[in-house]
């Protein structure tokens, strides 16, 4: 007599974790260029602050792109249990009161900052005004 287990079938989820990869890759690229501006327009003008302002925009490269995959991750997470939840009949399926949100405000204060360091870049130079 065979002796027959509980077995469930487990979700192919290669497709899901590709694309959180591809966007990983596409958000450090998009961050690490937006980066590599300001670090030459820090470098060509010659800005006394170079250093810090160096440091401070790899800092914001940094927690953009892991915003950006941590809410990916946040999304494909909730995606995967709604589906689960609305394929076994026990979930409404316009219920999306537990859904994720994006988080606009640190996009906004990364874009802010961003305006900031572009600004402090462009506009201070090595030169020292002297009164004649």
């Amino acid at each position: 007599m065979s002796l027959l287990l509980a077995y469930a079938q487990q979700a192919d989820n290669s497709t899901a974790t590709l694309q959180i990869v591809l966007i990983g890759f596409a958000a450090a690229a998009v961050a690490g260029l937006l980066a590599a501006g300001l670090i030459l327009i820090f470098l060509a003008l010659r800005h006394r602050h170079r250093q810090a302002l160096i440091s401070a925009t790899v800092l914001w490269a940094i927690v953009l792109a892991g915003g950006v995959v941590n809410d990916a991750l946040q999304q494909s997470r909730w995606s995967r249990e709604y589906n689960s939840r609305v394929a076994s009949g026990y979930s409404d399926p316009r219920d999306m009161t537990d859904r994720p949100k994006h988080p606009w405000f640190l996009w906004s204060a990364l874009g802010t900052i961003y305006a900031g360091l572009a600004i402090v870049g462009a506009l201070a130079s090595n030169k020292i005004n002297r009164i004649p």
